[in-house]
């Protein structure tokens, strides 16, 4: 299988669940008396490329830049592996200049296919990353992240979290924010530099 292969190769992989929530404040204050940590608040801007000669959403996929604040990233996922959650490998690194990363991709043929933005804070638990987001177009969101080499431990710990944050396991969303974007038909696209807005 291929997470065997990976953890041969002592690769991780990235597991998550996000979950729709009404109330932020509400899941905040339960973070904080289980022990969380805020480690970001701000705005994200993520600007997902389809590759010039295969199709991401047939090969499940993605290749993105990101921004916050000053900083950027870029970062390639690979296609889902089976499990209870949404398990998959990453491969992140920090890059010196979000723009330039931009016109790199471009001229190299890369196609830039949506763009979002949300508001985000992260906290830490027990190694666990959660992120409270407001995204743009599509609602509020929180969102469990563990990197690790076993699939189970990592699901675990996550639905560990998600009971006691009181999230319902029927509540779980397996789609990535790209996928249930594109299915509301409404979000911004690029043409070259140029971002398309659609209102």
């Amino acid at each position: 299988m291929l997470s065997q292969q990976l953890l041969l190769e002592g690769k991780v992989l990235e597991i998550e669940v996000k979950a729709p929530i009404t109330n932020l404040q509400t899941i905040k204050n339960r973070i904080k008396e289980i022990g969380g940590k805020i480690l970001f608040k701000g705005q994200q801007i993520d600007i997902y490329f389809q590759h010039p000669c295969k199709n991401f959403e047939e090969t499940d996929e993605a290749l993105r830049i990101r921004k916050i604040g000053e900083e950027a990233y870029l970062t390639y996922k690979g296609s889902r592996i089976k499990s209870n959650l949404k398990a998959r490998l990453e491969i992140e690194t920090p890059i010196p200049d979000f723009n330039s990363m931009k016109k790199i991709l471009l001229k190299l043929g890369f196609k830039p296919v949506m763009e979002i933005r949300k508001n985000r804070e992260t906290w830490l638990i027990d190694n666990m990353r959660i992120n409270l987001d407001e995204v743009e177009k599509l609602g509020k969101f929180i969102e469990i992240e563990v990197i690790s080499k076993e699939i189970e431990e990592g699901e675990k710990k996550i639905l560990g979290l998600l009971k006691k944050l009181g999230i319902k396991k029927n509540e779980i969303i397996k789609k990535t924010y790209f996928e249930m974007i594109k299915e509301t038909k409404n979000f911004n696209t690029m043409k070259g530099n140029k971002l398309i807005v659609k209102t």
